[in-house]
């Protein structure tokens, strides 16, 4: 009988410490505010390994990436047309 009045009192303790409290819990303002950043979770495989990472990106960091890998795209090719070289015309 003492071992189960230990244990409904040692349960209630627990209950009550895990109980989230106002300030660890997110606020209203903070859940609106996550969920207008549009975040987004993807898989993603290197060849270096069989296991995906997962990335997790908002909407302004996607169209960052692709604004970089568009201009990374229009450098190569600005390359390819003039003959090769990055760095311009080299002198012998």
């Amino acid at each position: 009988m003492k071992f189960k009045t230990t244990c409904i009192l040692l349960l209630a303790f627990l209950v009550g410490c895990a109980a989230p409290s106002g300030s660890t819990a997110l606020s209203e303002v903070d859940q609106k505010k996550e969920r207008e950043e549009n975040i987004v979770c993807e898989k993603v495989y290197h060849t270096s390994s069989r296991i995906p990472k997962k990335i997790c990106t908002t909407l302004a960091e996607r169209e960052k990436r692709e604004k970089d890998e568009e201009a990374s795209r229009q450098i190569l090719k600005d390359a390819q047309d003039k003959g090769g070289t990055l760095a311009g015309d080299m002198s012998d």
